[in-house]
C-alpha cells in the first residue's frame, strides 16, 4: 500500500482479517499549508519566512496513521 498523494481520497489498510479504509484527515483551512507558522504573541499565526514542511498538515496526518495502523495491525 503506497501512502496517499495529495489530495487523493481514502487510503485502505488491509489487515489479515478484513480491511480498514482511512478517510483523509481534515484540517481547518488556515493551518493546512506547506508554511511553517508561528504564534505571534497572541492567537495570531505568523508565516515562518523561508520555512516550509515537506507535506500539506492533512497528507502527513493521513500518511502517518496510515503508517501507523498498518504497523499495528501487521498488514
Amino acid at each position: 500500500l503506497a501512502p496517499p498523494a495529495t489530495g487523493s481520497g481514502a487510503t485502505t489498510v488491509t489487515p489479515e482479517r478484513g480491511a480498514i479504509r482511512l478517510l483523509p484527515i481534515s484540517v481547518p483551512r488556515y493551518a493546512d499549508t506547506t508554511e511553517m507558522q508561528m504564534r505571534d504573541g497572541g492567537a495570531a499565526l505568523e508565516p515562518l519566512p523561508g520555512a516550509r514542511w515537506a507535506e500539506r498538515l492533512s497528507d502527513g496526518a493521513t500518511r502517518a496513521m496510515a503508517e501507523a495502523l498498518r504497523s499495528r495491525l501487521h498488514a
